[in-house]
């Protein structure tokens, strides 16, 4: 038996239980019905439904449990509530051109082939996707920018929100809690937030935050992403923290951070930051970096400064060493001797972290050779006593001072004749001072 819904709804029947609506159902140009609410419970619908151009602003759309195999339209009208709750079948449901106090979608299982559009529409007090599944799918939602008081007064939920795609622009008032949250990918468009909490999200694998502007307090703590995730030309006006979250690529661009930012204990296989301003200061304490060979020197240098304003000593000469093999990794001989000589000497005696015992085995084993050079052109080595004797440690260790430029090799103070052993011992002397110099910066990297 076909139920007529619009005949039912005039004949004042406004709750249907475990009914089955097999026909196309056009509720358009309706007039107010004499209730507050339209309710169904545990309904399936196997063909469309249209609801619209009405005004009834006292009026609750109520659906609970239901199954709907067909499109939903819900256009032109202004109403009060409009619930979608534990959905078990959904495949295509439009909204359009709506003014409505509260909108609620959530479903009791994972959604196959759902997709949800919802465009220009104006919510005066809350929105919530909490706790629904798209599976196979997606869903959009475009605020309408009617600037007016809704903006201020209304909130978003979506916490448990899990879908494949989602699509977000305009303005979401006061709140918006996207706490354990699941999307494999999602974008932000031209959006404000005031308070926003982000909380153990996974951002999928392509995550954008496109001119978007957060004015209170902003949290992405412990989040994740598979691929990329990307906030551009983004404006943060209060304290922002991402701390303890765990990223594959993640990029800041033309980004500003008005006040205090924290990206402590962060981490990252990849990170860029291009133009990027921290007014008040950007924390990146404990920041850990996988892939550095996949991040750019003024990346580097940005969160080195950074480091350096908060006085965290340790992690900034982490990242000092971080920026000087990417710079030496950036120039060639030709095009920069001068730099690239200095840094592959430093490379070699100490490594750009300024390893204290790397520089004085550096120091010794270079004074070894240097002094053996010396011998060979002295011409002591025609026998090889001088290898086993007391002459050639005493030697060695004369070599070592820097200040005694006589002849190592003889009691005494005498200076060298040849060129050739000048040559030789004056370059190893240069080499052994710039050893020690070297051992004396390591010891001192944590001074000011």
């Amino acid at each position: 038996m076909k139920i007529d819904l619009y005949y039912e709804i005039e004949n004042g029947i406004f709750e249907f239980v475990d009914k089955t609506f097999d026909s196309e159902i056009n509720l358009i140009f309706f007039n107010s019905i004499d209730s507050k609410y339209l309710r169904f419970i545990r309904c399936t619908f196997t063909d469309e439904m249209e609801i619209g151009s009405f005004v009834q602003n006292d009026l609750s759309i109520l659906f609970y449990n239901c199954n709907f195999e067909k499109q939903i339209y819900i256009n032109h009208c202004s109403i009060k509530k409009l619930i979608f709750n534990n959905i078990c079948e959904l495949r295509d449901l439009q909204i359009t051109d709506v003014e409505i106090e509260e909108l609620i979608i959530n479903s009791k299982y994972e959604l196959e082939n759902c997709n949800i559009e919802v465009t220009d529409i104006s919510i005066s007090k809350l929105l919530s996707l909490s706790r629904l599944k798209i599976k196979k799918g997606g869903l959009s939602l475009t605020y309408n920018f009617d600037n007016t008081e809704n903006d201020k007064k209304r909130r978003a939920s979506m916490i448990n929100f899990r879908c494949e795609n989602a699509y977000f622009m305009g303005d979401f008032g006061t709140l918006i809690d996207f706490r354990n949250s699941k999307i494999k990918t999602i974008r932000f468009d031209h959006c404000t937030f005031q308070k926003a909490v982000f909380d153990k999200t996974s951002f999928g694998i392509n995550s954008s935050f496109f001119d978007c502007k957060f004015s209170s307090n902003t949290s992405f703590r412990d989040c994740t992403n598979q691929d990329k995730l990307v906030f551009q030309s983004c404006l943060f006006e209060s304290f922002s923290h991402f701390n303890e979250s765990s990223f594959n690529n993640f990029k800041l661009l033309h980004t500003t951070f008005e006040k205090k930012a924290s990206f402590d204990k962060v981490k990252v296989n990849s990170i860029e930051l291009y133009q990027t301003s921290f007014l008040q200061g950007g924390f990146f304490d404990d920041i850990e970096i996988f892939s550095l060979n996949n991040c750019n020197r003024k990346t580097l240098r940005t969160i080195k400064q950074e480091l350096q304003k908060a006085d965290n000593r340790i992690d900034y000469n982490r990242f000092k060493s971080y920026e000087l093999a990417a710079y030496n990794k950036e120039i060639g001989w030709k095009d920069n001797f001068k730099d690239k000589f200095i840094l592959s000497a430093t490379w070699f005696s100490t490594g750009f972290d300024h390893s204290w015992l790397r520089a004085m085995v550096f120091t010794l084993l270079s004074a070894i050779i240097f002094y053996c050079l010396f011998l060979i052109s002295e011409d002591y080595l025609n026998s090889f006593e001088v290898y086993n004797g007391k002459e050639f440690f005493s030697g060695y260790f004369r070599f070592l001072l820097i200040t005694d430029f006589y002849n190592p090799l003889i009691e005494e103070r005498k200076f060298l004749t040849e060129p050739l052993s000048w040559l030789v011992f004056i370059v190893g002397k240069i080499v052994i001072a710039f050893g020690i110099y070297e051992i004396i910066q390591a010891f001192r990297k944590f001074k000011t």
